[in-house]
């Protein structure tokens, strides 16, 4: 899997290159100047993920874990639009080289590129997918002075916002809370110039969220905000839209203690959750191929037992090990353990919360919003900062 991630940061770099020249080089040097790396780019993305792709069917007839299915199918989603994207930035560089009207080939260019990046969101570093998606939404900011019909100009401001959501939250798993609040503003504010709720709700909502993974955030302005984008999210926006605000909402009332505001608002989750489909279909980050394409019955269940962990619900505890107990991939393994040391914690059992905390820090592999919310947990294991397991995690946290 290592291998994979590598071979796609350096498609992804390739094809970057090949964009950005694309913008720098005269029309008329764009054929021989720049055609090979495209080429180049387009033939490491179809190769390399065909191969992997291959490997993990095998791995599959053989009987892989569901681990492993999991990430072929987000591989097998990924692959179409990546070998596209080439083609994509082509138009892309065209319209931005010579300007012109806003059209509908090139919008769609600009989508496209947005939809392949946002298919990397689960395997690709953060900070290295950062420096890409900085760089293309760069390019759509200068966009939204071109002249066109009202329509498309809509479109390149809803592009605009769900590109500064993308980024908003590759800078909160970098570790930059702040260039995360930046543009989780800029996606907000763009979404309002759009004219699009969806898109709205969703920046708030992300902004609100991003004051629950600061620590020494009251939870209180975070369920207000919360509250606000559900109120703008009609019956037909995505359902996965839908489904993923109600559960964060309920999860935070748990986190704030509130039990009865839990119940009311996990009880509105599950019946979104049921329904299980619905909605208008999105395009971008926000989207089933990009940061929801983890929004599933795993995580939905990941979610309860945070909420039953905040409250320490005594079913909490069992049903976490149960879940650690099964292979997973690493980030749910961190988050697994995470919740188990909150729920340990409010249980004023240090030793083993502090162990749990200390195994959620190496399942993250030293992620930096990781990293914050053990913090957070230490935070709740200061009156037994002398034990020896709590030394220990302290030790790991410097080094992280």
């Amino acid at each position: 899997m290592d291998r994979f991630v590598e071979h796609l940061r350096r498609a992804l770099e390739d094809l970057d290159d090949a964009g950005l020249a694309l913008m720098l080089v005269r029309p008329t040097l764009v054929a021989d100047a720049v055609r090979d790396g495209l080429a180049r780019a387009k033939g490491v993305l179809r190769d390399e993920l065909g191969a992997y792709l291959a490997a993990w069917e095998a791995i599959g007839r053989a009987g892989g874990t569901d681990v492993e299915r999991r990430f072929l199918l987000k591989l097998a989603g990924l692959l179409p639009s990546a070998t596209r994207l080439p083609e994509s930035a082509e138009r892309l560089a065209a319209g931005l080289s010579r300007p012109g009207p806003l059209d509908g080939a090139l919008l769609d260019a600009v989508a496209g590129i947005s939809g392949a990046y946002a298919g990397a969101y689960y395997v690709a570093p953060p900070r290295e997918l950062l420096v890409l998606v900085q760089a293309h939404l760069d390019r759509i900011y200068r966009l939204t002075g071109a002249s066109g019909l009202p329509t498309h100009r809509r479109r390149v401001r809803a592009l605009l916002s769900d590109g500064a959501a993308f980024a908003g939250w590759l800078s909160l798993d970098a570790g930059r809370p702040c260039d995360a609040r930046s543009y989780l503003t800029l996606a907000r504010d763009a979404a309002r110039e759009a004219g699009d709720p969806t898109l709205h709700a969703l920046a708030v909502a992300s902004h609100a969220l991003l004051l629950t993974n600061v620590a020494g955030a009251e939870p209180s302005e975070a369920l207000w905000m919360l509250r606000q984008a559900g109120a703008q999210l009609s019956d037909d926006a995505p359902w996965e839209a839908r489904a993923w605000l109600a559960v964060h909402t309920a999860k935070e009332y748990a986190a704030a203690g509130d039990r009865d505001g839990y119940l009311l608002h996990a009880q509105a989750a599950a019946t979104t959750w049921d329904a299980l489909g619905g909605g208008e279909s999105r395009e971008g980050f926000f989207s089933p191929g990009g940061w929801f394409s983890d929004v599933d019955d795993e995580w939905f269940q990941d979610c309860t037992l945070r909420s039953l962990a905040h409250l320490t619900d005594p079913a909490a505890e069992p049903a976490l090990r149960a879940a650690l107990d099964q292979p997973g991939h690493p980030r749910r393994e961190a988050t697994l353990l995470e919740t188990l040391a909150v729920c340990l914690a409010r249980r004023a059992e240090p030793e083993q919360a502090a162990a749990a905390a200390l195994g959620s820090l190496d399942a993250a592999h030293g992620l930096p919003l990781w990293v914050d919310r053990v913090r957070e947990v230490r935070a709740d294991l200061e009156p037994w900062a002398d034990l020896p397991a709590v030394r220990e995690l302290d030790d790991a946290l410097v080094g992280a």
